[in-house]
């Protein structure tokens, strides 16, 4: 049983635990997910990110056999334009690292549809929601992202992006 606990004010950048816990709610172990200790997750680039304001548990979407994969907000990244913000996907390791060679940040990663345009300001990643098969695709693989001042409808009006994961997990 594990628990994914978002500190957005953590180091510099912001960062995830991962809580293990035995079968009475103890904590049993932890483990950080951040830009601090991961190399991987090198599209977070200004601090303070708030890497960590928004997790969303996908189960085991990119069919490793590890079902700690998550969707990571960090609504103050600058690395798109200023407070644009980013969601980072992570997949982890049965032992609860970070798997390296699983990262993929959105919208920077490429993908096969269309990207919402994120510019200065959006705070693009405020909220995540892991939906599964929104819109009847046939794949468990929706993913909703707020961004709390879209500007689409209206000046700060805010937004939410319905993103399907299958365009950025290879």
């Amino acid at each position: 049983r594990d628990l994914a606990v978002g500190t957005r004010f953590y180091g510099t950048y912001g960062a995830v635990f991962v809580l293990s816990l035995s079968t009475s709610g103890a904590v049993v172990s932890s483990s950080e997910v951040s830009p601090d200790v991961s190399t991987a997750i090198s599209a977070i680039t200004t601090a303070p990110a708030e890497f960590g304001i928004s997790v969303a548990a996908l189960g085991d979407i990119d069919g490793d056999g590890a079902a700690g994969d998550m969707a990571i907000g960090a609504t103050f990244d600058d690395s798109i334009a200023a407070d644009a913000g980013i969601v980072v996907i992570v997949s982890l390791l049965s032992s609860g690292a970070i798997n390296e060679s699983r990262v993929t940040a959105i919208p920077l990663s490429t993908a096969t549809t269309p990207l919402p345009t994120i510019v200065a300001d959006t705070l693009f990643g405020f909220s995540a929601a892991f939906v599964g098969d929104w819109g009847n695709t046939g794949l468990v693989n929706g993913l909703v992202v707020g961004a709390f001042h879209d500007d689409t409808a209206a000046t700060d009006a805010g937004a939410i992006y319905n993103l399907q994961l299958a365009d950025f997990i290879d």
